[in-house]
């Protein structure tokens, strides 16, 4: 153990422990904090450069791409348009009607068709021509009607009721 000096204040000192007079050098602290701030100031440079280079591509890409209008337009839109609005403006026919009515004048005349080897009569014609001559079903009532053992005969029934005789397909 190493021998301790008591001084007369009471605090102890020990001749063979020593310690450096200077841990660290303040020079190069401060030296590398001025560094740091003229690296960090460069970067503030170069990211402010690089804002104001930009700054018209920028507008460009936040320029609406529809802008508005002066005032508010007065024209009707394009069609095809809500009735409505044909009718507020006294447009008597919209494109539906003059569509329906081309259809129809289709159905009354005669004419050749897309396919080859057919021709387009009128609809009444045809009809009398074929009136009694086109398969039909036979009507219900020869039939019985398959109930599948289902209240209604087989109708719509959300609760589903059951006959009391069991269904044919069920087994005898």
């Amino acid at each position: 153990m190493s021998e301790s000096i008591y001084h007369p204040d009471g605090h102890a000192e020990n001749p063979t422990v020593r310690h450096e007079r200077s841990d660290v050098n303040v020079g190069w602290i401060v030296g590398l904090l001025v560094a740091a701030g003229v690296f960090g100031l460069f970067l503030h440079f170069i990211v402010l450069l690089f804002f104001f280079h930009s700054k018209g591509e920028l507008e460009l890409a936040r320029k609406s791409q529809f802008p508005l209008a002066p005032s508010p337009s007065q024209d009707l839109p394009a069609p095809p348009r809500i009735e409505q609005l044909n009718r507020l403006e006294g447009i008597r026919s919209s494109d539906v009607s003059r569509r329906q009515e081309v259809r129809l004048e289709q159905l009354r005349r005669y004419g050749a068709t897309e396919e080859k080897g057919f021709v387009r009569i009128p609809i009444d014609e045809a009809m009398k021509h074929l009136a009694n001559r086109l398969p039909a079903r036979k009507l219900e009532s020869e039939q019985p009607p398959r109930d599948n053992g289902l209240v209604g005969g087989g109708d719509p029934n959300s609760g589903r009721l059951f006959n009391r005789r069991k269904p044919s397909w069920f087994g005898r």
